[in-house]
Protein backbone atom coordinates (compact mmCIF):
# COMPACT_ATOMS: atom_id res chain seq x y z
CA UNK A 1 0.00 0.00 0.00
CA UNK A 2 3.00 2.40 0.68
CA UNK A 3 4.23 1.52 -2.65
CA UNK A 4 1.19 2.48 -4.10
CA UNK A 5 1.01 6.27 -2.53
CA UNK A 6 4.21 6.83 -3.24
CA UNK A 7 4.42 5.85 -6.74
CA UNK A 8 3.93 8.71 -9.62
CA UNK A 9 0.97 6.43 -11.00
CA UNK A 10 -0.55 3.38 -9.74
CA UNK A 11 -3.63 1.47 -11.14
CA UNK A 12 -5.09 -1.26 -9.07
CA UNK A 13 -7.54 -3.28 -10.87
CA UNK A 14 -8.73 -0.78 -13.06
CA UNK A 15 -10.75 -1.14 -16.18
CA UNK A 16 -12.30 1.19 -18.95
CA UNK A 17 -15.19 -0.11 -20.74
CA UNK A 18 -16.10 3.04 -23.38
CA UNK A 19 -19.74 3.89 -24.26
CA UNK A 20 -21.90 1.69 -26.44
CA UNK A 21 -18.66 -0.87 -26.56
CA UNK A 22 -19.29 -4.85 -25.48
CA UNK A 23 -16.24 -5.23 -24.49
CA UNK A 24 -13.55 -3.70 -22.04
CA UNK A 25 -11.17 -2.07 -23.83
CA UNK A 26 -8.17 -2.52 -20.45
CA UNK A 27 -9.50 -4.98 -17.50
CA UNK A 28 -8.23 -5.89 -14.55
CA UNK A 29 -4.56 -3.58 -14.94
CA UNK A 30 -2.36 -3.53 -11.77
CA UNK A 31 0.52 -1.23 -12.44
CA UNK A 32 2.52 0.86 -9.95
CA UNK A 33 5.19 3.14 -11.59
CA UNK A 34 7.28 5.01 -9.14
CA UNK A 35 8.59 8.37 -9.23
CA UNK A 36 11.65 8.75 -12.08
CA UNK A 37 10.92 5.77 -14.38
CA UNK A 38 10.45 5.37 -17.66
CA UNK A 39 7.65 2.58 -18.41
CA UNK A 40 7.02 1.34 -22.01
CA UNK A 41 3.51 0.38 -22.96
CA UNK A 42 3.57 -1.74 -25.91
CA UNK A 43 1.69 -4.44 -27.65
CA UNK A 44 -0.25 -4.87 -30.92
CA UNK A 45 -2.76 -2.37 -31.77
CA UNK A 46 -5.94 -2.16 -29.92
CA UNK A 47 -4.81 -3.80 -26.76
CA UNK A 48 -5.39 -0.91 -24.47
CA UNK A 49 -2.23 0.59 -24.63
CA UNK A 50 -3.93 4.62 -25.58
CA UNK A 51 -6.83 3.64 -22.72
CA UNK A 52 -4.34 3.09 -20.21
CA UNK A 53 -2.29 6.75 -21.07
CA UNK A 54 -5.91 8.72 -20.73
CA UNK A 55 -6.62 6.98 -17.65
CA UNK A 56 -2.57 8.00 -15.95
CA UNK A 57 -3.70 11.63 -17.79
CA UNK A 58 -7.11 12.18 -15.95
CA UNK A 59 -8.74 12.10 -19.75
CA UNK A 60 -10.97 8.80 -18.47
CA UNK A 61 -13.30 9.44 -17.21
CA UNK A 62 -13.58 13.44 -17.31
CA UNK A 63 -13.55 13.38 -21.64
CA UNK A 64 -14.70 9.79 -22.48
CA UNK A 65 -17.93 8.86 -21.24
CA UNK A 66 -18.09 4.53 -20.28
CA UNK A 67 -17.53 2.53 -17.16
CA UNK A 68 -14.39 2.99 -15.09
CA UNK A 69 -13.78 -0.09 -12.77
CA UNK A 70 -10.91 -0.38 -10.00
CA UNK A 71 -8.34 2.60 -8.77
CA UNK A 72 -6.22 5.05 -10.37
CA UNK A 73 -4.14 6.97 -8.44
CA UNK A 74 -1.84 10.35 -9.33
CA UNK A 75 0.98 10.96 -6.78
CA UNK A 76 -0.95 9.06 -4.47
CA UNK A 77 -4.01 10.84 -5.17
CA UNK A 78 -7.39 9.40 -6.54
CA UNK A 79 -7.66 10.39 -10.14
CA UNK A 80 -11.27 11.52 -9.64
CA UNK A 81 -10.24 13.96 -6.85
CA UNK A 82 -7.76 16.45 -8.89
CA UNK A 83 -8.70 19.88 -9.91
CA UNK A 84 -8.21 19.63 -14.18
CA UNK A 85 -6.05 22.81 -13.66
CA UNK A 86 -3.36 20.66 -11.16
CA UNK A 87 -3.81 17.70 -13.16
CA UNK A 88 -2.28 18.94 -15.90
CA UNK A 89 0.67 20.76 -13.91
CA UNK A 90 1.38 17.54 -12.52
CA UNK A 91 0.74 15.64 -16.28
CA UNK A 92 1.98 16.32 -19.62
CA UNK A 93 -0.08 14.45 -22.71
CA UNK A 94 1.95 14.07 -25.98
CA UNK A 95 -0.89 12.76 -28.56
CA UNK A 96 -0.35 10.60 -31.46
CA UNK A 97 -2.11 13.28 -33.49
CA UNK A 98 -0.58 16.47 -32.86
CA UNK A 99 -3.10 18.39 -34.35
CA UNK A 100 -5.68 17.45 -32.10
CA UNK A 101 -3.96 19.52 -29.04
CA UNK A 102 -3.47 22.65 -30.46
CA UNK A 103 -4.63 26.06 -29.56
CA UNK A 104 -2.59 28.30 -32.09
CA UNK A 105 -1.21 28.78 -35.49
CA UNK A 106 1.92 29.62 -35.24
CA UNK A 107 4.69 27.37 -33.18
CA UNK A 108 6.10 30.17 -31.08
CA UNK A 109 2.74 31.17 -29.34
CA UNK A 110 1.65 27.26 -29.18
CA UNK A 111 4.59 26.00 -26.58
CA UNK A 112 3.46 29.46 -24.78
CA UNK A 113 0.08 28.94 -24.53
CA UNK A 114 0.04 26.33 -21.34
CA UNK A 115 2.30 28.82 -19.64
CA UNK A 116 -0.05 31.96 -20.15
CA UNK A 117 -2.99 29.74 -18.62
CA UNK A 118 -0.99 28.79 -15.75
CA UNK A 119 -0.27 32.68 -15.09
CA UNK A 120 2.88 32.63 -15.22
CA UNK A 121 5.49 35.90 -15.42
CA UNK A 122 6.76 37.24 -19.08
CA UNK A 123 10.17 36.60 -17.82
CA UNK A 124 9.09 32.53 -16.55
CA UNK A 125 6.97 32.18 -19.79
CA UNK A 126 10.17 33.14 -22.06
CA UNK A 127 12.74 31.25 -20.18
CA UNK A 128 10.44 28.04 -20.28
CA UNK A 129 9.58 28.54 -23.95
CA UNK A 130 13.20 29.40 -24.87
CA UNK A 131 13.97 26.30 -22.37
CA UNK A 132 11.79 24.07 -24.61
CA UNK A 133 12.88 24.97 -28.01
CA UNK A 134 16.58 24.38 -27.33
CA UNK A 135 16.00 21.20 -25.28
CA UNK A 136 14.52 19.30 -28.05
CA UNK A 137 17.12 21.38 -31.19
CA UNK A 138 13.82 22.66 -32.91
CA UNK A 139 15.28 26.91 -32.54
CA UNK A 140 14.49 26.64 -36.49
CA UNK A 141 10.65 25.60 -35.83
CA UNK A 142 10.08 29.09 -33.95
CA UNK A 143 7.56 31.62 -35.24
CA UNK A 144 6.55 29.18 -38.18
CA UNK A 145 3.01 28.36 -39.51
CA UNK A 146 1.63 25.51 -37.44
CA UNK A 147 -0.27 24.45 -40.61
CA UNK A 148 3.14 24.70 -43.05
CA UNK A 149 4.72 22.30 -40.76
CA UNK A 150 5.16 18.13 -42.03
CA UNK A 151 3.88 15.72 -39.26
CA UNK A 152 7.03 15.19 -37.96
CA UNK A 153 7.33 18.56 -36.81
CA UNK A 154 4.19 19.35 -35.53
CA UNK A 155 5.01 16.14 -33.26
CA UNK A 156 8.39 17.76 -32.14
CA UNK A 157 5.90 21.17 -31.11
CA UNK A 158 3.73 18.89 -29.33
CA UNK A 159 6.22 17.75 -27.44
CA UNK A 160 7.64 20.70 -26.68
CA UNK A 161 4.58 23.10 -25.53
CA UNK A 162 3.88 20.29 -23.08
CA UNK A 163 7.45 20.06 -21.59
CA UNK A 164 7.62 24.18 -21.04
CA UNK A 165 4.69 23.20 -18.61
CA UNK A 166 7.26 21.31 -16.49
CA UNK A 167 5.25 18.57 -15.12
CA UNK A 168 6.37 15.88 -13.19
CA UNK A 169 4.90 13.15 -15.30
CA UNK A 170 5.10 12.36 -19.12
CA UNK A 171 2.57 10.63 -21.11
CA UNK A 172 3.64 10.00 -24.70
CA UNK A 173 1.15 8.28 -26.89
CA UNK A 174 3.12 6.71 -29.71
CA UNK A 175 4.91 9.95 -30.09
CA UNK A 176 7.23 8.64 -32.50
CA UNK A 177 4.58 7.07 -35.19
CA UNK A 178 5.25 10.65 -37.73
CA UNK A 179 9.41 11.09 -36.73
CA UNK A 180 12.15 10.18 -38.88
CA UNK A 181 15.21 8.58 -37.11
CA UNK A 182 17.14 11.75 -36.37
CA UNK A 183 14.04 13.29 -34.79
CA UNK A 184 13.57 9.59 -32.87
CA UNK A 185 17.23 10.54 -32.06
CA UNK A 186 16.23 13.27 -30.47
CA UNK A 187 13.27 12.13 -28.82
CA UNK A 188 15.52 9.92 -27.14
CA UNK A 189 17.94 12.73 -25.88
CA UNK A 190 14.77 14.30 -24.20
CA UNK A 191 13.46 11.14 -22.55
CA UNK A 192 16.51 10.61 -21.03
CA UNK A 193 17.21 14.54 -20.14
CA UNK A 194 13.79 14.13 -18.17
CA UNK A 195 15.03 10.55 -16.58
CA UNK A 196 18.21 12.82 -15.24
CA UNK A 197 15.66 15.48 -14.20
CA UNK A 198 13.35 12.83 -12.10
CA UNK A 199 10.59 12.75 -13.87
CA UNK A 200 8.70 9.97 -14.73
CA UNK A 201 7.56 9.00 -18.27
CA UNK A 202 4.77 6.28 -19.55
CA UNK A 203 5.55 5.96 -23.42
CA UNK A 204 2.85 3.44 -25.29
CA UNK A 205 4.92 2.74 -28.58
CA UNK A 206 5.07 0.04 -31.18
CA UNK A 207 8.79 1.36 -31.99
CA UNK A 208 10.67 0.08 -29.46
CA UNK A 209 14.93 0.58 -30.42
CA UNK A 210 15.13 4.09 -29.51
CA UNK A 211 13.97 3.45 -26.11
CA UNK A 212 16.81 1.01 -25.50
CA UNK A 213 19.13 2.13 -22.49
CA UNK A 214 16.71 4.56 -21.56
CA UNK A 215 13.52 2.52 -20.16
CA UNK A 216 13.24 0.93 -16.65
CA UNK A 217 10.36 -1.82 -17.90
CA UNK A 218 8.44 -2.62 -20.90
CA UNK A 219 5.22 -3.57 -20.59
CA UNK A 220 3.26 -5.88 -22.73
CA UNK A 221 -0.06 -5.41 -23.41
CA UNK A 222 -2.87 -7.98 -24.76
CA UNK A 223 -6.72 -8.07 -24.87
CA UNK A 224 -6.73 -5.05 -22.53
CA UNK A 225 -4.57 -6.75 -19.79
CA UNK A 226 -1.21 -7.06 -18.99
CA UNK A 227 0.38 -9.93 -20.52
CA UNK A 228 4.50 -9.35 -19.06
CA UNK A 229 6.00 -6.58 -17.70
CA UNK A 230 10.08 -6.77 -17.48
CA UNK A 231 12.71 -5.18 -16.47
CA UNK A 232 14.97 -3.94 -19.07
CA UNK A 233 17.37 -6.08 -18.49
CA UNK A 234 15.38 -8.86 -18.35
CA UNK A 235 13.79 -7.68 -21.98
CA UNK A 236 16.69 -6.87 -22.91
CA UNK A 237 17.59 -11.07 -23.03
CA UNK A 238 14.90 -12.17 -24.61
CA UNK A 239 15.23 -13.43 -28.45
CA UNK A 240 14.41 -12.05 -31.80
CA UNK A 241 12.20 -14.77 -32.40
CA UNK A 242 10.10 -14.53 -29.07
CA UNK A 243 9.56 -11.19 -29.50
CA UNK A 244 8.32 -12.06 -33.27
CA UNK A 245 6.17 -14.68 -32.25
CA UNK A 246 4.66 -12.32 -29.75
CA UNK A 247 3.96 -9.77 -32.21
CA UNK A 248 6.59 -7.56 -30.79
CA UNK A 249 9.35 -5.43 -32.29
CA UNK A 250 12.70 -4.83 -31.68
CA UNK A 251 14.79 -3.71 -29.29
CA UNK A 252 18.16 -3.25 -30.58
CA UNK A 253 18.79 -0.64 -33.62
CA UNK A 254 20.88 -3.79 -35.44
CA UNK A 255 17.72 -6.16 -35.13
CA UNK A 256 15.55 -3.46 -36.17
CA UNK A 257 17.44 -3.09 -39.63
CA UNK A 258 17.32 -6.70 -40.00
CA UNK A 259 12.97 -7.26 -39.24
CA UNK A 260 12.56 -5.92 -43.03
CA UNK A 261 15.25 -8.63 -44.26
CA UNK A 262 13.77 -10.95 -47.34
CA UNK A 263 13.04 -14.04 -45.63
CA UNK A 264 12.57 -16.46 -49.51
CA UNK A 265 16.23 -16.71 -49.79
CA UNK A 266 16.66 -13.84 -51.64
CA UNK A 267 19.46 -11.85 -52.32
CA UNK A 268 18.31 -8.71 -51.00
CA UNK A 269 21.14 -6.62 -53.22
CA UNK A 270 19.25 -7.96 -56.62
CA UNK A 271 16.24 -6.26 -57.63
CA UNK A 272 12.48 -7.63 -57.30
CA UNK A 273 10.99 -9.21 -60.62
CA UNK A 274 8.75 -7.07 -61.70
CA UNK A 275 5.33 -7.39 -63.88
CA UNK A 276 5.05 -5.44 -67.19
CA UNK A 277 3.93 -2.55 -66.24
CA UNK A 278 1.84 0.50 -68.77
CA UNK A 279 3.01 3.85 -69.40
CA UNK A 280 2.67 6.51 -66.27
CA UNK A 281 -0.88 6.78 -64.79
CA UNK A 282 0.02 9.54 -62.59
CA UNK A 283 2.88 12.27 -63.69
CA UNK A 284 4.37 15.47 -62.97
CA UNK A 285 6.66 18.49 -63.45
CA UNK A 286 8.15 21.63 -62.28
CA UNK A 287 5.79 21.58 -59.33
CA UNK A 288 6.20 24.42 -56.68
CA UNK A 289 3.63 24.50 -53.42
CA UNK A 290 3.82 25.89 -50.38
CA UNK A 291 1.39 27.71 -47.45
CA UNK A 292 0.12 30.91 -47.48
CA UNK A 293 2.84 33.49 -48.17
CA UNK A 294 5.70 31.14 -46.90
CA UNK A 295 8.33 29.77 -49.15
CA UNK A 296 8.22 26.91 -51.93
CA UNK A 297 7.51 23.48 -49.88
CA UNK A 298 8.26 21.82 -53.68
CA UNK A 299 10.44 23.24 -55.85
CA UNK A 300 10.31 22.34 -59.49
CA UNK A 301 9.43 18.27 -58.42
CA UNK A 302 8.90 15.87 -61.14
CA UNK A 303 8.15 12.24 -61.17
CA UNK A 304 6.25 9.68 -62.59
CA UNK A 305 4.53 6.55 -61.18
CA UNK A 306 3.22 3.77 -63.42
CA UNK A 307 0.30 1.67 -63.03
CA UNK A 308 0.05 -1.38 -61.08
CA UNK A 309 2.86 -0.59 -59.02
CA UNK A 310 3.14 0.92 -55.45
CA UNK A 311 5.57 3.82 -55.00
CA UNK A 312 7.14 5.22 -51.68
CA UNK A 313 7.73 8.62 -50.69
CA UNK A 314 10.66 8.69 -48.17
CA UNK A 315 12.82 11.90 -46.66
CA UNK A 316 12.92 13.47 -43.74
CA UNK A 317 10.17 15.57 -41.43
CA UNK A 318 9.43 18.72 -43.33
CA UNK A 319 11.08 16.87 -47.00
CA UNK A 320 7.51 17.38 -48.79
CA UNK A 321 6.19 13.97 -48.70
CA UNK A 322 3.19 15.09 -47.61
CA UNK A 323 2.53 18.39 -49.31
CA UNK A 324 3.44 16.48 -52.80
CA UNK A 325 0.42 13.55 -51.84
CA UNK A 326 -1.91 16.70 -51.03
CA UNK A 327 -0.74 17.96 -54.27
CA UNK A 328 -1.29 15.17 -56.35
CA UNK A 329 -4.62 14.23 -54.51
CA UNK A 330 -6.22 17.91 -55.37
CA UNK A 331 -6.39 18.60 -51.70
CA UNK A 332 -3.90 21.40 -52.08
CA UNK A 333 -3.11 23.73 -54.75
CA UNK A 334 0.36 23.94 -56.10
CA UNK A 335 1.57 27.58 -57.14
CA UNK A 336 2.92 26.06 -60.70
CA UNK A 337 3.79 23.18 -62.63
CA UNK A 338 1.22 20.72 -64.47
CA UNK A 339 0.32 17.31 -62.91
CA UNK A 340 -0.99 14.36 -65.22
CA UNK A 341 -3.37 11.47 -64.91
CA UNK A 342 -2.82 8.95 -68.07
CA UNK A 343 -1.02 11.91 -70.04
CA UNK A 344 -3.85 14.62 -69.80
CA UNK A 345 -3.35 17.50 -67.84
CA UNK A 346 -5.82 17.26 -64.80
CA UNK A 347 -6.28 20.86 -63.02
CA UNK A 348 -6.65 20.23 -58.63
CA UNK A 349 -10.00 20.85 -58.82
CA UNK A 350 -10.33 17.48 -61.15
CA UNK A 351 -7.96 15.84 -59.07
CA UNK A 352 -9.96 15.99 -56.14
Amino acid sequence: MSAQADAALSFDRAGFTYAGAREPALADVSLSVPAGQCVVLTGGSGCGKTTLTRLANGLIPVSYDGELAGSVRIAGKDAGSWEMDALCRRVGSVFQNPRSQFFNLDTTSEVAFGCENLGLSRAEMHRRVDGAFALLGIEHLRDRDIRALSGGQRQMVAIASVHALGPEVFALDEPTAALDVASMRTLAHLVRRLKELGRTVIVSEHRLWWLRGIADRVVHMEDGRIAHDWAAAEFERLPVRELHRMGLRAWRIEDACAEGAPTDGQDPSLPCPVRAVSAAALSFSNLRAGYRRGDDVLRGAAGAFASRRIAALVGGNGAGKSTLARCLAGLHRERAGQVALEGRSAPCRKRA
